[in-house]
This record gives C-alpha cells, sequence and structure tokens, in this order.
C-alpha cells in the first residue's frame, strides 16, 4: 500500500504522484497516459469520466447519410447527459490517475 502526502492544494497524492479516490470530484480534471478527462461522477469505489482528447463520432444526417471522423468540438462534451461515453475507474485505476500531465509517467 503506498503512503499519502497532502499538498498545498488540498491534493492528497500518494508517493508515486497519483491521485486518491478522495481527490475527486465532479467536474474535476485529471491526467492518464491516454490523455485528458473530465470526472463525471464520483462513487462509493469508482470515479466516472469522459476523456476530453480528440475523439471518432459518428454523425447520421437527416438525409441518412452516416459520416464518421475525428472531432474535437467542445458541445460533444456538455451534459449530463453526455455524447461521449462515460468510463468507470475502480480502486485499481487509482495507481495510473494524475493531477497534472507533468506528474504522468514518461514511456522508454
Amino acid at each position: 500500500m503506498h503512503g499519502t502526502t497532502t499538498l498545498a492544494t488540498e491534493v492528497s497524492m500518494t508517493e508515486d504522484g497519483c491521485l486518491a479516490h478522495a481527490d475527486f470530484f465532479i467536474g474535476r480534471e485529471f491526467w492518464t497516459e491516454t490523455g485528458r478527462w473530465r470526472c463525471t461522477d464520483v462513487g462509493t469505489r469508482t470515479i466516472c469520466a469522459i476523456s476530453l482528447e480528440r475523439h471518432q463520432a459518428t454523425t447520421l444526417h437527416p438525409d441518412g447519410v452516416q459520416t464518421t471522423g475525428i472531432t474535437d468540438d467542445p458541445t460533444w462534451l456538455d451534459g449530463p447527459p453526455y455524447a461521449l461515453a462515460e468510463h468507470v475507474f475502480d480502486e485499481v485505476s487509482f495507481g495510473a490517475l494524475y493531477a497534472s500531465p507533468a506528474d504522468v509517467p514518461k514511456r522508454l
């Protein structure tokens, strides 16, 4: 089990720089190795979040034509409900959730 330290910003990160469950609240932004995320719900042992990175979107147009592309349209981040899938992070995941991009370990 990792020890925790409390920073002046009231973030109690583990010794390896990871966020703890108690650090999360709705709207909190955090980082993983896959990019930036926003917390959308906090449960007893889990959090839900949406990715803030560019994402693939499929649109069905009024004429019945379906198109797929990459978007960073901010309206997809409006919610709830969200147009993007919410991902669940559990207690196993907290070892890879960080307060800033600088805290994310660099891959070799």
